[in-house]
């Protein structure tokens, strides 16, 4: 579960950077590792920003990916995704292992390396 995917972030040295994560991930995540930033973190949520969390809760949301989606990674600078293993935005992401490469595959969460780059070739496609 959640335990399994903190112990795997915490012990894998080359995963750094912005990681957009469900709400309890992204704030019990700087207590594991401090080589990634949740989105939003803890600052967004206590406050409670209502355009950063307008866009995350539609992003986990999503039964699809698309250019409302890509939009929120690239203006959030995001590196990586969390998602609950199984739920439709997980789905929908595995279903694009171009711009989404699976780091890791949980029984409760999974996370995926967000390659912007690969987006294009997809997004002209379409």
């Amino acid at each position: 579960g959640e335990k399994e995917l903190m112990h795997g972030l915490s012990r894998d040295r080359q995963v750094a950077g912005n990681v957009l994560a469900p709400r309890g991930i992204g704030i019990r995540l700087p207590a594991w590792t401090s080589r990634l930033q949740p989105y939003p973190g803890l600052d967004e949520l206590r406050w409670g920003d209502p355009e950063r969390l307008r866009e995350w809760t539609a992003f986990y949301q999503a039964s699809s990916v698309g250019e409302a989606e890509v939009a929120l990674l690239r203006k959030r600078n995001i590196d990586y995704v969390i998602t609950r293993t199984g739920s439709p935005v997980d789905q929908a992401i595995r279903a694009l292992p171009g711009p989404f490469k699976l780091m890791h595959d949980g029984s409760a969460y999974s996370l995926y390396a967000w390659r912007a780059e690969r987006w294009a070739p997809l997004a002209e496609g379409r």
